[in-house]
């Protein structure tokens, strides 16, 4: 049994036309595997890297763990001014973050397989409190003392999930 999708460039050729984002799948078997233990046997690697826990409802144990490292892009906002990172460059544009996440959010339409977790690309990472005011008018009379990010969005197409029979990398 081959433990690789698609298996031939062809099948991949044909997966593509049904988006951007071709998961390529193997799958490995990880008995003795905690999704803290990979994270820590990744997290190493790269500066930028996440442990997404798939918890729902009253469940004690999640579904999925999904595992990410080394983004594709990286967009950060702070004081209106959004900053995308990528393997080209730096950008700097005055567009407000939601408009830039919608935007790069278009690019990644993954091909859904039918056993495959549901997250398979896209973004991880964090809005701050003072984000809510993109979406609701509340006053800003404090100044900001941190020089804190308002977000962090990160794109990732190396991906990690792993589920209650093992780990699937995509």
């Amino acid at each position: 049994m081959n433990n690789l999708y698609p298996q031939t460039y062809e099948e991949f050729l044909k997966l593509a036309a049904g988006g951007t984002v071709v998961p390529v799948v193997k799958r490995v078997m990880a008995d003795l595997l905690t999704p803290v233990a990979a994270y820590l046997k990744i997290e190493r690697l790269s500066p930028h890297s996440f442990l997404l826990e798939s918890v729902e409802g009253g469940e004690k144990v999640a579904r999925y763990s999904f595992l990410g490292l080394e983004p594709d892009v990286i967009v950060r906002s702070r004081a209106n001014k959004v900053t995308i990172e990528s393997a080209s460059g730096k950008e700097e544009t005055d567009e407000p973050m939601l408009t830039v996440l919608r935007c790069l959010s278009g690019k990644h339409l993954p091909v859904r397989f039918p056993d495959l977790p549901p997250f398979v690309c896209g973004a991880v990472g964090y809005l701050s409190y003072d984000s809510a005011r993109w979406f609701e008018k509340i006053p800003d009379s404090h100044p900001d003392e941190t020089g804190t990010d308002d977000a962090v969005m990160m794109f990732f197409s190396r991906l990690l999930a792993l589920t209650m029979c093992g780990i699937r990398s995509t």
